[in-house]
């Protein structure tokens, strides 16, 4: 049946039917599933074909019918149908259309109106497996993209299938997939399961369609296009390329630009004469090249050099520096007759790798240059130097290195015409392809270049994790030619930092990128002259290369050794030397830095208060960025990517020296005290090279990374490093003396228990050389303070241990608490209890550490002190007697504390920024603190520590008889025990029942030693009797001086004799008891054939009975006396909410004759 098409929007793979069709196949009760429709087209021969042109072939495409007719439609009869029929006007008629999608009739190749024939295939075979690809990479692009969508809408647009096993002449056609309103996608069938013996399948609803990917195709170079970098060639735009100096040149003189000073070291030297005649090997500071059209050139101010004229012209990964091109002069035609090669000698590192010739010196350089000759005539070897344009005094790099000269490694090529030494510089050049003669390999020379500038950043870029954002937001500064101080604790890796960004500028943006250590010129001690010149030498080539359109970047690592900021307690002109170079530092920077120069400045610290005033002053950085990869997201992504980073040894590898983290400085040396890149894992100081461990290992982590996030508190990325690598080491250990070192298991097992022994003696660097505590003391040793214990949990221990609950929570967490009470009530306990108990460091602070009686040491103390606190975290801060170190403002005439409190103030205010610091202050006046650091975002909460009541003494007592052994009859009643003694202490603090039980103790020891008569025996102690001693110390006394004197101090002299006799007594029974410890130890050791029960092996035990008890509770006191306690008692209860307004706030008077304040 012959058709028309009619384009319409369907979306799928279906035609609609004419009308008569449709009721043709209702009337055969045809289900629309069931049919597949078969449209046969004529197609144009290919004009290849051996066909004649006008002959056509059919295609076939087949599709599913919807089961829906088409619309009607009229066509107009063509012309010439109606002129044949007679008829002047035109006339319409109706004909059969087809409706079909309009994006799949175009993949098809079919038209509006377009003729067709129609065929019907009833019950087609039926696949269960098809195998299709999309037609072009973008087409899996789009399917990949909407894999979800295509899954479920594939069998609503698509039911009838092309056969692509079938053998048929135009093949399988594609298929249109929509898989959204305004996107399509081209699929093609590979195969089909079972394979129908038909053209045509009908998809199964529940078929397994899979989609092989088709990924853009890497572009291969040709062989022209592989050798288009080969030779010495030089690219520049369209514009530069046909511009007038340039327009129809095809052999340009390239050269390099360099300061005048930094020009006077590259420049080949002249009228160095030997002693066996003139010097003929020089260098040639302009190198001919060929001129290459650059298609897809960034702008018109940047030119591109092939890897030989990078070589020669000795700037091998140089960005952005400023070249020279000029037409070359005109080919020297007599200088192709012989060419001499000058080889450099070898440095004192590579001297075992020199180029060196046996007695027959001359035989051996004259088959080394036939060598080098015959490798180069090769048509399709080694294409390079040797094949393009060759420039008298040109210099030869590695790339001329050949398999039978694998020694040569530099050189300078001369010509024999030219030889004798010039009165001036001259290009002289000749193309060698098929005119160099011979070439003689001559006497090694040294290299004529004193001094080659190499970039500093030519090493490979540094991987580091958890840096993106700080290195987006410094990118984006200077780019907006904002100069940047990066500061950053020491090891948080701010060197690695500035170098990847000046590779990534280098990369995409072609900032000519400079690096200078600053601790290396600090280290050397250099003149400020020296400093100065060198400053200048390295900002001028940065101006030069941004004064065309380009940019430049100068890194200053480690600014603020060179600045460091001026303190009072300097001896020596350090301050003044340190004024004086920031001066010229500043002067310096801002000179060639100015906005629209090109030139910008990434400089590093330590702190932005550890420069100098006349840097951060003259606002000589405009932004100042904090490098902070402390927090746990960030320790955690450095960690998965150490630990996941490789074998600890690899084939081959030697052990390693001390690797450094900087790269070279501007003068091409390397900086002092550098290890490797924070992220090189076996470039650090302490890398122990594991010997013959072969082959490499690689580790398989068993580890919770969060758990290890935890366990590395406060550790910066150096540290994270060096633990990780120590971590391997103990796995690598385990592994070899648990398995063969030839054992073909390769992966070793890296699990917790490594990372805790490695952890053993590992001391992170921002806690190095800081003097933490770290309390041993737990709540089980503390009795009473029930409510204070559980405020301190809920503010202290439970957001350390939930860190993540806690850190979803919306409110606001109490990091200050003020503890007050009654002296000796355990404010101090109970604060390093706390650190103990969580597991947290512990720095405690007192008045005497902080006073300082210099202007500005006391708030330095402070800032100090809160540093240390961040850098130690989970820290808790506790202030002990804070009332003295805080006191209200005015109270002072000197002034030190009103600006301790100050410092306090802005301290404190920072504190909830500062996750993980908690202050604790105690004091037993709260009433004298000045009111400011009790509010709210300091000091949030008061906690009172009362005297303990019954049930608190009796907790106390018992917590403090645990530790002790007891006699059985007190043990046994140990309760009522506790509830007499308890009863018998009212008033008593938690100090004062510490004391009795010391005293109850030395009670117990003194009867044991037999020094007192406990009523049971006077004589015999433990059933021993009691020998005296009969070395008492004879106290014999000399009287001096008038009688009176002597009989006034016979008024005392019993006194002082009771004294002395009670330190006599003490040493006495120290001996004693020692003696009695040694002899039963020796006793064990010696008598090993005695029976185990033999009392004379035991170590003899002191048991505390309730008589000692008795003892010291007769001689024991409160120490609180009334009067103090009830005074202490209304100053607390008008602190908690008693006070009145006649309350002193501090203020001093101003009256005549009053105290003032120092300010």
């Amino acid at each position: 049946m012959l058709v028309r098409v009619s384009l319409s929007n369907l979306q799928n793979c279906f035609v609609n039917f004419p009308p008569l069709l449709c009721s043709s196949l209702d009337n055969l009760n045809t289900a629309s599933q069931n049919v597949v429709v078969e449209l046969k087209y004529p197609v144009p021969i290919a004009a290849d074909s051996n066909e004649s042109t006008d002959s056509k072939s059919s295609r076939s495409v087949f599709l599913g019918w919807t089961g829906l007719h088409s619309r009607q439609r009229t066509d107009p009869i063509d012309e010439r149908e109606r002129l044949a029929r007679g008829k002047t006007r035109p006339s319409e008629r109706e004909s059969s259309f087809v409706d079909i999608d309009a994006a799949f009739s175009r993949t098809l190749g079919l038209s509006d109106g377009q003729q067709v024939t129609v065929l019907l295939h009833l019950e087609p075979p039926v696949v269960g497996v098809v195998n299709i690809e999309p037609l072009i990479p973008e087409d899996w692009e789009i399917i990949e993209l909407h894999a979800n969508f295509l899954e479920f809408n594939l069998v609503r647009q698509v039911r009838a299938l092309p056969n692509p096993g079938y053998d048929s002449s135009g093949g399988a056609h594609p298929i249109t997939l929509h898989l959204t309103p305004t996107t399509t996608a081209n699929i093609k069938l590979v195969s089909l399961e079972p394979n129908p013996d038909s053209p045509f399948a009908k998809l199964d609803p529940n078929a397994e369609v899979i989609i092989a990917p088709k990924s853009r195709a890497k572009p291969s170079r040709s062989r022209s296009q592989a050798d288009s970098n080969e030779g010495l060639k030089i690219w520049v735009d369209r514009d530069t390329r046909c511009s007038v100096a340039l327009k129809g040149i095809c052999w340009v003189s390239v050269s390099i630009l360099h300061q005048p000073t930094v020009q006077a070291k590259l420049t080949p030297q002249y009228g160095q004469d030997s002693a066996d005649g003139p010097s003929v090997a020089w260098a040639s500071p302009k190198i001919v090249a060929r001129l290459e059209e650059w298609p897809d050139a960034p702008d018109n101010r940047h030119a591109a050099l092939s890897s030989s004229l990078c070589v020669a012209l000795v700037s091998e990964g140089m960005v952005g520096v400023p070249i020279k091109i000029e037409p070359a002069p005109v080919e020297q035609a007599s200088a192709a007759q012989k060419v001499h090669v000058y080889p450099f000698t070898a440095s004192a590192v590579e001297s075992t790798g020199a180029l060196k010739f046996g007695p027959n010196a001359k035989q051996g350089r004259h088959e080394a240059g036939k060598s080098i000759l015959n490798m180069y005539k090769q048509p399709s070897a080694f294409r390079g130097l040797l094949d393009g344009p060759i420039t008298d005094g040109m210099i030869l790099g590695p790339l001329c290195s050949t398999p039978m000269l694998p020694n040569l490694t530099g050189g300078i090529l001369r010509f024999e015409a030219t030889l004798a030494k010039p009165s001036k510089p001259f290009c002289n050049w000749f193309l060698s392809s098929g005119r160099i003669s011979s070439i003689e390999v001559e006497e090694p020379i040294p290299s004529p270049i004193s001094n080659p500038r190499k970039s500093p950043l030519d090493e490979s870029v540094p991987v580091l994790a958890g840096v993106e954002g700080i290195v987006t937001a410094v990118k984006s500064h200077l780019l907006h030619e904002s100069s940047v101080l990066l500061i950053g604790g020491p090891g948080a890796g701010k060197s690695s930092v500035s170098l990847l960004i000046g590779h990534q500028l280098r990369s995409e943006h072609l900032f000519h990128s400079i690096y200078l250590s600053c601790q290396k010129m600090s280290a050397n001690e250099e003149r400020i002259a020296t400093i100065r010149d060198t400053l200048e030498q390295t900002f001028l080539q940065a101006a030069l290369s941004a004064r065309l359109g380009g940019r430049a970047l100068v890194i200053l690592d480690d600014i603020d050794k060179l600045c460091p900021v001026e303190t009072e307690l300097v001896v020596g002109g350090d301050n003044a030397r340190s004024k004086q170079m920031s001066e010229m530092i500043a002067s310096v920077i801002k000179r060639h830095s100015a906005l629209g120069g090109g030139v910008v400045v990434l400089a590093t610290s330590q702190t932005k208060e550890a420069l100098h005033n006349v840097i951060i002053g003259n606002h000589v950085f405009r932004e100042t960025l904090l490098l902070d990869v402390s927090n746990k997201v960030c320790r955690r992504e450095i960690l998965e990517m150490v630990i996941q980073q490789g074998p600890a040894t690899k084939d081959g590898e030697e052990e390693r020296e001390v690797s450094s983290s900087r790269p070279e400085t501007a003068d091409g040396t390397q900086p002092e005290n550098s290890g490797g890149s924070w992220m090189d894992v076996f470039g650090s100081a302490e890398a122990v090279p594991v010997a013959n461990a072969t082959p490499s290992r690689t580790f398989k982590p068993d580890v919770d990374f969060g758990d290890l996030t935890n366990l590395t508190e406060s550790y910066m990325p150096r540290d994270l490093v060096l633990f990780v690598e120590r971590a391997k080491y103990v796995a690598l250990s385990h592994f070899i003396s648990h398995n063969s070192v030839d054992d073909n298991k390769m992966s070793v097992p890296l699990m917790r228990e490594h990372f805790e022994e490695a952890q053993k003696g590992f001391t992170p660097v921002a806690l190095r050389n800081m003097s933490l505590g770290s309390s041993t003391t737990t709540f089980d040793s503390i009795g009473g303070l029930t409510e204070t214990r559980r405020v301190l949990l809920e503010t202290i221990e439970y957001p350390t241990r939930y860190a993540p609950i806690f850190a979803q929570c919306p409110l606001r967490l109490r990091s200050g608490l003020l503890l007050y009470g009654y002296p000796g009530c355990g404010k101090t306990l109970l604060a390093s209890a706390v650190a103990g108990e969580c597991g947290l460091n512990f720095i405690s602070v007192k008045g005497p550490e902080i006073l300082n009686k210099y202007i500005g040491a006391s708030e330095k103390s402070i800032r100090d002190i809160f540093e240390r606190a961040s850098a130690s975290k989970p820290c808790v801060l506790f202030f002990d007697e804070f009332d003295s170190i805080a006191p209200k403002r005015g109270s002072d005439s000197t002034g030190v504390t009103d600006r301790v409190v100050n410092q306090l103030l802005t301290q404190m205010d920072g504190v909830e920024g500062l996750s993980g610091v908690y202050v604790l202050a105690a004091t037993s006046r709260p009433d004298l603190i000045d009111p400011a650091l009790l509010r709210p975002g300091r000091l949030d909460k008061s906690l009172l520590y009362d005297l303990p009541h019954l049930d608190d003494r009796i907790d106390i007592l018992r917590c403090l008889l645990k530790k002790l052994k007891l006699d059985g009859d007190l043990e046994g009643e140990i309760d009522n025990r506790m509830r007499d003694v308890a009863l018998r202490t009212q008033y008593y603090l938690g100090a004062d029942l510490q004391a009795l039980i010391s005293n109850a103790q030395l009670e117990a020891i003194h009867e044991y030693l037999g020094d007192k008569d406990t009523g049971v025996s006077s004589a015999k102690t433990n059933g021993k009797a009691r020998v005296q001693d009969s070395r008492k110390p004879s106290i014999v006394q000399f009287w001096y001086g008038a009688e009176q004197d002597r009989l006034h101090s016979d008024a005392n002299f019993g006194d002082r004799r009771m004294q002395l006799r009670k330190l006599a007594e003490y040493e006495e029974a120290v001996v004693k008891l020692r003696s009695k410890g040694k002899s039963s130890r020796l006793g064990v050791q010696a008598e090993g054939d005695q029976k185990p029960d033999d009392k004379s092996s035991h170590k003899p035990e002191i048991l505390l009975a309730w008589r000692h008890l008795e003892r010291s509770l007769r001689v024991s006191r409160a120490s609180i006396k009334a009067d103090e306690k009830q005074r202490l008692s209304l100053v607390y209860d008008e602190f908690v909410g008693g006070r009145s307004a006649e309350l002193r706030n501090g203020q001093g008077g101003t009256a005549v004759g009053s105290r003032g304040t120092l300010m």
